[in-house]
């Protein structure tokens, strides 16, 4: 497992939506400053700056990433997939949903 790093899966949308911008926010103001202060850099998809294809990189996120924060605001179906993925593997996940979706 590499635990250097956080990798974060949730709806992303396009660029300038309000989809991107809730994502951003969520990304930006809390949670990169909360694994700042535990020295853990933080991933997400869309932020990638390896060559090749996207899926395989999330995949190896997936599988070889110790901490996935998981953002199921919208119930979004690749955060459902990407999740399940996690959890066939035996993986933990931290979840994060609005109080109103409880």
């Amino acid at each position: 497992m590499n635990i250097a790093k956080v990798f974060v899966i949730g709806p992303i949308g396009s660029p300038g939506s309000e989809k991107r911008r809730n994502a951003d926010l969520l990304l930006d103001k809390v949670i990169v400053p909360a694994m700042d202060d535990l020295h853990y850099p933080v991933v997400r998809a869309e932020r990638m700056r390896k060559p090749g294809p996207i899926n395989r990189q999330v995949d190896y996120e997936l599988r070889s990433t110790e901490i996935v924060i998981a953002d199921l605001r919208d119930l979004n179906p690749n955060v459902m997939y990407e999740l399940g993925i996690r959890q066939g593997l035996g993986l933990s996940c931290i979840l994060l949903a609005p109080k109103t979706a409880i």
